[in-house]
């Protein structure tokens, strides 16, 4: 799997969307960690568009127990957690993900992301 990404350019205020092998060498060495954002390899329900660290998505998740009754649609931010090498889905605003909030193959449709669209988060 080739390990892929997206770099937010605060001049320009546009994603360069790169890859290990094309990026080698062509990119500046300072660039804030937090503009960096890991491709998920996850591509959006019904799509080819690919999940990237810092969208915003809707997503079915439970809302208050585990039978079919208690799911709804609900905006989550997409996260990546470097201590369990997993992506998971915050609710806006929270800084650790809740139950429920892996990523799920598929079932997500992006509505955006926090540096092109920061009024999703409100």
């Amino acid at each position: 799997m080739l390990i892929k990404f997206r770099v937010w350019d605060a001049r320009t205020k546009k994603f360069t969307y790169c890859d290990v092998r094309s990026s080698m060498g062509n990119l500046p060495l300072d660039i804030p960690d937090e503009d960096v954002h890991l491709c998920s390899g996850m591509h959006e329900k019904g799509s080819t568009r690919e999940i990237y660290a810092e969208d915003i998505v809707k997503c079915y998740l439970p809302i208050q127990g585990y039978s079919a009754k208690d799911w709804d649609w609900v905006i989550r931010r997409v996260k990546y957690d470097p201590i369990d090498a997993s992506f998971m889905t915050l609710e806006v605003g929270e800084k650790t993900a809740s139950v429920g909030g892996f990523l799920v193959a598929g079932g997500e449709i992006i509505l955006g992301n926090t540096y092109e669209n920061p009024e999703l988060l409100k």
